[in-house]
């Protein structure tokens, strides 16, 4: 089921709602310089980040057995 349309307080009616990214950022970051868009850019910046491949450098270390 898609996300239902805001109700006229501005709220989504209670309930929980299936969706994709694409359609959470149509839903959500729709009106430019609207609250919602600005929240969903950091969110989007956010996971961006997160399913980034991480590295990292581990440091030789020797295991001195004497």
């Amino acid at each position: 089921m898609p996300i239902p349309s805001f109700r006229e307080d501005g709220w989504l009616p209670e309930g929980h709602w299936q969706a994709n990214w694409e359609e959470i950022t149509d839903v959500f970051g729709d009106t430019l310089g609207s609250r919602r868009a600005e929240l969903m850019a950091r969110v989007s910046q956010m996971v961006c980040i997160a399913i980034q491949p991480t590295v990292v450098h581990l440091a030789d270390t020797a295991i001195n057995s004497s």
